[in-house]
């Protein structure tokens, strides 16, 4: 799974044909490193009961 902070690469793998393990996404500005930990740590557990295997998850 790889998280990003780059709307950009969010355009980049939705036009992509290579397969990834997932992508969490969340944006980063406003907000503090307590609040970007709390929404990366939240994001793969709302999403427990799916397969994110390319799938995008926004935080």
């Amino acid at each position: 799974m790889v998280l990003t902070f780059d709307d950009d690469f969010l355009s980049l793998a939705a036009e992509s044909t290579i397969d990834h393990a997932g992508i969490v996404y969340i944006e980063q500005y406003g907000k503090d490193v307590g609040q970007l930990v709390r929404r990366i740590d939240a994001a793969p557990r709302r999403n427990e009961d799916r397969e994110l295997t390319g799938e995008i998850v926004y935080a």
